[in-house]
């Protein structure tokens, strides 16, 4: 029998050294590897960084939300004779904010009878309700003692008499309609009576429909609105009709002056 030589079974074996070409190709694979295992490190990395993002920008819209404002309209005088021209009746009002959330575009005003009668800059002229553009947390307005006055237009008053059997100041509530940091439309009510219960509701979402309560301040800020109108037209047509006798009546006198003997 003939055993094979000790070269043969080298040769068969291959080199006990790996050639050059073969140390390469595993470098190559090894630097690939740690190349595809810090590529997977940076992305996750930058996974978790943007789901961070996404919790804190979820966790503040939750606290913004939760941070709803609270502004009461509160009565200093109830309705009284106002001491302007063609300005019926007025109540005296300030606003607070009972909450740590500031309060935007803020609107209020009285609630007699079903009609919300808001303030107005400008009540001889401004037929909508004016604003506020900002109250702050804690903040009263107008500041010190002063006072807002929501005049009430005699036609206003006729309105609300009609069909009631009782004075048409009780009932009545104070109203401020106003808009969160959130976006939300909130709406609190105020009455006068002290035995009554305050009410804060929200009655628009930002993103969401109106509500019914809503859409029934709507109604009667343009009902109050429509009146508003008509009574500042009346009173338009009766100074100019005044306003033309007077004229009729100057151009006679001037015609026919009188006699003097």
């Amino acid at each position: 029998m003939c055993w094979p030589s000790r070269a043969a079974v080298r040769s068969r074996r291959g080199p006990l050294i790996s050639s050059p070409g073969t140390a390469g190709a595993k470098g190559a694979i090894l630097h690939t590897t740690k190349a595809s295992v810090a590529s997977d490190i940076t992305f996750w990395i930058g996974v978790g960084g943007f789901a961070v993002v996404i919790v804190r920008e979820w966790v503040a819209s939750r606290e913004r939300r939760r941070a709803r404002p609270v502004v009461i309209c509160h009565e200093d005088q109830k309705r009284t004779f106002a001491h302007r021209p063609h300005e019926d009746w007025e109540a005296r009002v300030h606003l607070t904010n009972e909450s740590a959330a500031s309060a935007f575009n803020v609107r209020f005003g009285v609630e007699m009878g079903g009609v919300h009668v808001p303030w107005k800059h400008d009540p001889a002229n401004d037929l909508d309700a004016s604003r506020v553009n900002v109250l702050r947390p804690g903040a009263r307005d107008p500041e010190g003692t002063a006072t807002y006055a929501v005049v009430i237009p005699d036609a206003v008053t006729w309105l609300i008499a009609a069909g009631r059997d009782r004075d048409i100041d009780e009932g009545r509530s104070y109203w401020a309609y106003y808009q969160s940091p959130a976006g939300d439309w909130w709406y609190t009510s105020n009455p006068s009576e002290r035995s009554a219960d305050l009410n804060i509701t929200r009655i628009q979402r930002r993103l969401g429909f109106p509500s019914r309560q809503k859409r029934q301040l709507d109604r009667s800020l343009r009902e109050g609105r429509e009146v508003r109108s008509a009574a500042i037209g009346e009173l338009r047509e009766r100074a100019e009709r005044e306003s033309a006798a007077d004229a009729r009546a100057s151009a006679h006198e001037s015609q026919h002056p009188p006699d003097v003997g």
